[in-house]
């Protein structure tokens, strides 16, 4: 645990460890996936995740979840970013206080066949993506999603984004703006949360 007692369940292995969780209920305030291998892989079936960020993937994660309820994060419920790749299928993600979903910097993330509801913030979209550095090569890809009853939009891009967004239903806002740099985006919320990964 950290001094903030942000990170109950904090994963961070080396190459070639793979980490399966099955039914598995999980609520501690935040799920961090740090790793710092090239090959490890986790894979979370069936289980419902409650927390201050449900799932946070940073450095080289490779995460599949599927089957699964990611419920009532006070910020996001997926955050991707670093250079890792997060794959959500058949999933519930239910309340997040801010977004429900997140990928920047090199991030991948891939939503399929999702439930995207209920997030809490007029001021944030329920699906967000952002590669706004010249560093960052953030990719984005949903498929076949519900994304409905959020207090914000459904689906905001900022930047050079490669994205797909192929038959989903949205019943808010998508909006894409290539033209969006770093200059133009406050993004406070990033001190905290660079802190937080790097204990």
């Amino acid at each position: 645990q950290s001094e903030h007692d942000y990170h109950v369940l904090n994963c961070r292995c080396d190459d070639d460890i793979d980490v399966m969780l099955l039914c598995v209920y999980i609520d501690p305030p935040c799920c961090w996936w740090t790793y710092t291998g090239n090959n490890a892989m986790s894979v979370l079936i069936v289980c419902l995740f409650v927390g201050r960020t449900t799932m946070a993937c940073f450095n080289t994660s490779r995460v599949t979840v599927a089957h699964s309820v990611l419920s009532n994060a006070c910020v996001h419920g997926v955050c991707v970013r670093g250079d890792a790749v997060v794959t959500v299928i058949h999933c519930h993600l239910i309340a997040a206080g801010t977004r429900a979903a997140f990928v920047y910097q090199r991030g991948t993330l891939t939503l399929e066949d999702c439930t995207v509801t209920r997030t809490g913030n007029n001021n944030t979209p329920a699906i967000q993506a952002e590669s706004i550095t010249p560093t960052d090569d953030a990719k984005l890809y949903v498929r076949r999603c519900v994304v409905c009853d959020n207090e914000g939009p459904s689906v905001v891009i900022n930047g050079a984004v490669e994205h797909e967004l192929e038959s989903n239903d949205f019943d808010g806002a998508v909006e894409i703006n290539p033209d969006v740099t770093s200059a133009t985006v406050p993004r406070p919320w990033m001190e905290l949360e660079d802190e937080l990964s790097s204990k």
